[in-house]
């Protein structure tokens, strides 16, 4: 019994003489599968650019763009008596913080913080903004 299961296994793993040229399909899938398994995968290179990204978003290059903008945006939004006294800081997780010169300022502002909600969302920056948060600072 141990002969026919090691005549099956040879026959698996055989390979006919090629003397003459003739292989057959199974030769070709096993010289397949040992190519494949010699394969090594290496990690492609970094680009330039990734690397200039990387070193913008660091030091912080590309953020002043976005608060430039940011700002902008904010502005737009409110009335005019608040412009001077407001400076809109960051995003982050999905809340507007804003600079206010005075305890008078942030009292005020909170009372229309839903309608400036409201506007915001209409603009194209302020599409994941879900609450804004007024801190009292020097500008």
């Amino acid at each position: 019994m141990s002969r026919s299961f090691d005549s099956n296994k040879s026959e698996k793993n055989r390979v006919t003489d090629h003397s003459q040229g003739d292989y057959s399909e199974k030769d070709f899938l096993l010289r397949a599968e040992q190519i494949k398994k010699k394969q090594v995968y290496r990690k492609r290179p970094k680009q330039a650019r990734d690397l200039i990204n990387v070193l913008l978003a660091r030091k912080g290059y590309s953020q002043v763009e976005t608060n430039n903008q940011l700002q902008t945006k904010w502005e737009s939004i409110l009335d005019s008596k608040w412009k001077n006294r407001t400076l809109a800081t960051s995003i982050r997780a999905g809340r507007l913080d804003v600079l206010v010169e005075s305890a008078v300022v942030n009292q005020e502002l909170t009372f229309i913080k839903t309608k400036l909600l409201a506007k915001l969302k209409e603009t194209s920056i302020g599409k994941g903004i879900r609450d804004i948060r007024f801190r009292i600072g020097s500008l």
